[in-house]
């Protein structure tokens, strides 16, 4: 995938790869707003979560972004990380206070999300806190 496929801006491409110095950098220069979103409505909280970069996440929530912000999809960072399973990015996101029961357009909450990918760890940490069993998506 080209770095511009998705109209990422640098600092999205620094989440994306990881790179927290760059982060830092971009953020403490504010060249680019920490709710920027790309074409597919993704934030900088959202692209670090979703490729499990958890130093990144914990830079990007001590800055201010929004927990909850959705992308195009409907999905927060917590249902695309706990999807991706990207355990300690759900643990830091779920510190910080993201909802456990937020829903995504197809009706995914974090735990249906990682149910359907098989992510046993994040599910049963996210029954262990609360997440209702018996939720349900919008699917067939």
């Amino acid at each position: 995938m080209s770095p511009n496929e998705n109209e990422s801006n640098c600092l999205h491409t620094a989440c994306g790869g990881g790179s927290n110095e760059a982060v830092k950098y971009f953020l403490d220069k504010n060249y680019f707003g920490l709710e920027d979103k790309n074409k597919n409505g993704r934030t900088a909280l959202a692209i670090a979560s979703r490729k499990g970069h958890v130093e990144v996440v914990k830079t990007l929530l001590s800055s201010g972004a929004l927990i909850e912000s959705k992308d195009k999809l409907g999905q927060t960072a917590l249902v695309v990380a706990s999807g991706k399973g990207h355990v300690e990015v759900v643990k830091t996101l779920l510190s910080a206070g993201a909802l456990i029961e937020s829903k995504d357009e197809g009706g995914f909450t974090a735990l249906l999300a990682a149910s359907q990918f098989g992510k046993m760890e994040i599910v049963k940490e996210l029954i262990k806190l609360g997440a209702d069993i018996h939720a349900r998506t919008n699917q067939e």
